[in-house]
């Protein structure tokens, strides 16, 4: 870690751009963070020289961390039927209404007033 704690603070007039670039990619590397806390840990870093001890950091050119592209899950129509049928009471009912009107193409929102569900 880059800070351990306040009383090492001295000792930072020596570290410049290059050991906040090592710092942060091997945050990336080896470290394997998501790409906001690698962002964290830049912004956390830049605020430290900057507003605490008075030190322009320059320009710091880190390998970034990937973000991961999410692929939306969607289940087959033989998996949805397998699964409907295993929800109990009200969130079955739920499930197959919102299912028979997502099959049918139209769109379905619903909400939940006084404890009721209501579906449109």
């Amino acid at each position: 870690m880059l800070v351990r704690s306040v009383e090492n603070l001295s000792g930072f007039s020596s570290i410049g751009s290059v050991d906040v670039e090592s710092f942060l990619t091997d945050l990336a590397v080896d470290g394997g963070v998501a790409a906001s806390t690698q962002e964290q840990a830049f912004y956390a870093l830049l605020f430290l020289f900057q507003h605490v001890l008075k030190v322009d950091l320059g320009n710091v050119n880190a390998l970034r961390a990937d973000n991961p592209k999410l692929v939306p899950t969607v289940m087959s129509k033989q998996e949805v039927q397998k699964v409907l049928p295993e929800l109990p009471g009200e969130s079955g009912i739920i499930g197959q209404l919102l299912y028979g009107r997502s099959s049918r193409g139209s769109g379905t929102s619903f909400s939940v007033v006084g404890g009721n569900v209501i579906i449109v």
